[in-house]
């Protein structure tokens, strides 16, 4: 028999999931890769981040799929590439207004649940 504060927890997590497909509905933003860039760009609060970091916020992907994947967000407006002031010959990540909006609206929805669950 699970424990009460488990199926809470659950629910928290159901719930939580749930939102994301209302906010990111699109099927390709369903993954979860998805959701570790998104969070590792919020931390960063408008710090540009390296292509290549972006890449290693999906671990488990390949390279080429990391790339689709973030050039998928650009092309989706989530995501902006800006210059690179320290190298011309590459590029940076920003999240854009929309991204930032979405995942503070995300987070402040999950903090509610898991409170609820606690």
């Amino acid at each position: 028999m699970p424990k009460p504060a488990h199926v809470k927890l659950v629910m928290a997590l159901n719930a939580f999931d749930e939102y994301w497909t209302t906010l990111f509905g699109e099927d390709e933003f369903l993954d979860l890769h998805y959701m570790k860039l998104f969070a590792q760009m919020w931390v960063r609060q408008g710090e540009p981040m390296p292509r290549s970091d972006a890449y290693l916020c999906m671990k488990s992907l390949s390279a080429q799929t990391a790339m689709k994947y973030v050039n998928r967000a650009v092309e989706r407006g989530y995501l902006q590439e800006v210059e690179n002031p320290d190298d011309r010959r590459s590029r940076l990540l920003v999240m854009t207004p929309l991204l930032m909006s979405r995942v503070g609206t995300l987070l402040d929805y999950a903090l509610d649940e898991f409170r609820k669950a606690l």
